[in-house]
């Protein structure tokens, strides 16, 4: 419907402070703002949230927004580039 919010904006935080942490702020039009953190390469999270995920989330319509990252998280976990990876040091 026409007057169901979207999604405007997307920006992220990076603070000296908390140099390992990333945070994420999703502006709609009708007001709500959503905030989301990161706390593993957060440099990637960034360039990431910046290059691909904004412009895929830009304009939905908010209600959509927690579906959509699911969808755009799974095929990612199934592309082969997400595969290639280092593996993660056994314990």
């Amino acid at each position: 419907s026409p007057s169901e919010s979207v999604v405007t904006a997307i920006e992220t935080i990076r603070s000296k402070r908390f140099p390992s942490l990333v945070w994420l702020r999703c502006f709609t039009s009708g007001g709500a703002v959503g905030l989301g953190e990161a706390s593993i390469q957060p440099a990637g999270i960034e360039a990431r949230v910046h290059e691909t995920i904004a412009p895929y989330l830009l304009g939905l319509p908010a209600a959509a927004v927690s579906r959509r990252l699911v969808a755009a998280t799974a095929a990612r976990r199934s592309s082969p580039i997400a595969r290639t990876q280092p593996p993660r040091p056994r314990r």
